[in-house]
Parts: C-alpha cells; sequence; structure tokens
C-alpha cells in the first residue's frame, strides 16, 4: 500500500445521510441531504486541501480524496442537478408539490450523489498534479442509513445487502492500493472495478456550475 494523504467524504458515520423527512434544511437552508452530503464534505475538502497538497509534496505519493456516492445517482433528475430543489424558499416548496412527498427524499438522495461524483470528478480536473480524487460505489451494505426509509422498504432490501464490513472495501481500494492511485477522475463500483458513468456526471459544464456555486456558498468559511 502507499503511504499517502488520504480523505474519505461520504457516508461514514454520522457523516451522511438519506431520505429524512422532506421539509428538513441546515441551519443555513440547504436541503438537508444536499447540505450534508455535498455542500459539507466539499468545504471539510477545501479546509484540508493545502495539507493535501503538502503530503503530496513531502511523500512524493499523490493524496487522494475518495467520494462516496452511490448507484442510486442514476435515478437523480434527468437534468442532473435540479437547482430549484437545493435551497429553502418558494421555489423549492413549489418543487416538491409538483413532484409529491412521497418521491421526493429519495429523488433528493440520489441528486446529493451525483453531486458527489461530479465533485469528485471537478477536484480530479483542477487538481490531477497533485491529488488523485475518484468517486466509489460502496455497494449496497447493511448499516443504518436507511433508517428514514419506510420499515418495509428496508425489510425488503435488507435481503439484498451485503455484509457491513463489505462497505469498506472500495473505499480502501481507492484510497490505499497502488492500482487505486490510477483511478483519479474515475467511478469505482464493487468491487474494486471502474464503473460507467452517465453524461450527467461527465458533463465539464454541469461541474463547472455546481463548483462555481459551492465556491459562492463557502467563501465566507474558507
Amino acid at each position: 500500500m502507499d503511504r499517502c494523504g488520504l480523505l474519505m467524504c461520504g457516508n461514514g458515520p454520522r457523516s451522511g445521510l438519506m431520505n429524512p423527512p422532506t421539509g428538513r434544511v441546515t441551519k443555513q437552508g440547504y436541503d438537508l441531504q444536499f447540505g450534508t452530503n455535498v455542500v459539507g464534505h466539499y468545504l471539510f475538502t477545501l479546509l484540508l486541501l493545502s495539507a493535501l497538497k503538502h503530503a503530496t509534496a513531502v511523500t512524493g505519493v499523490k493524496a487522494r480524496v475518495v467520494h462516496t456516492s452511490s448507484a442510486l445517482y442514476l435515478m437523480a433528475p434527468k437534468a442532473g442537478i435540479d437547482w430549484d430543489s437545493v435551497q429553502a424558499g418558494p421555489a423549492r416548496d413549489a418543487w416538491v408539490a409538483k413532484r409529491g412527498v412521497g418521491s421526493v427524499p429519495t429523488l433528493l438522495y440520489s441528486q446529493s450523489k451525483l453531486a458527489n461524483i461530479m465533485a469528485a470528478n471537478l477536484l480530479h480536473r483542477a487538481h490531477a498534479p497533485e491529488l488523485v480524487s475518484v468517486s466509489v460505489h460502496p455497494g449496497l451494505i447493511r448499516s443504518e442509513l436507511g433508517r428514514h426509509s419506510p420499515a418495509w422498504q428496508d425489510r425488503l432490501m435488507n435481503g439484498l445487502r451485503w455484509p457491513t464490513e463489505m462497505g469498506a472495501v472500495n473505499l480502501l481500494f481507492a484510497g490505499m492500493s497502488v492500482e487505486g492511485g490510477q483511478q483519479g477522475g474515475k467511478y469505482v463500483i464493487p468491487w474494486a472495478r471502474e464503473g460507467v458513468l452517465d453524461k450527467r456526471a461527465t458533463d465539464h459544464a454541469a461541474q463547472d456550475k455546481l463548483g462555481a456555486w459551492l465556491d459562492g456558498e463557502l467563501r465566507a468559511w474558507l
């Protein structure tokens, strides 16, 4: 395994959220899933960016940022990120009403997981000489991530889930293995394989729009 600076971003303990009640937002007014899964992790990465680059310079091995996404990113809005849904206000209320409260939590989760991939690719494009930035689908894993989902749905899915410890396989591959160091800008799927992304995730213009929005929102914190 390489010695490297390593940052994991995603649905670790208390670091990610799935399907909370639709009306919940962060203190800053972001949709709770987008604020937790995307905005918070991106800010954390930016705050550590100089340290990660320093680790690369000192060790001669590129530091790595591993973003935990999900295969559910495929269920995100067809247009990619639906910006009316991201922040509290009349536009978000109308967006929710149009789609129906029942389907919105999963749609918002899927959107946040698409944004995780886009952020990973954005960082790769901007910092490839100094960082390995990769997105990962950890597999369908037994965890408390679905605690806000309907009980029947959670029981149904539990029979299809892999043991909890398997959730570390792709993260360790991307973050620690020699082969993982070649995965910058890619999407790793179970188990330790490169996946194929759809056009929403690889659209540079959409990535740049997300990056500009995040930079503007986070300017006060940097």
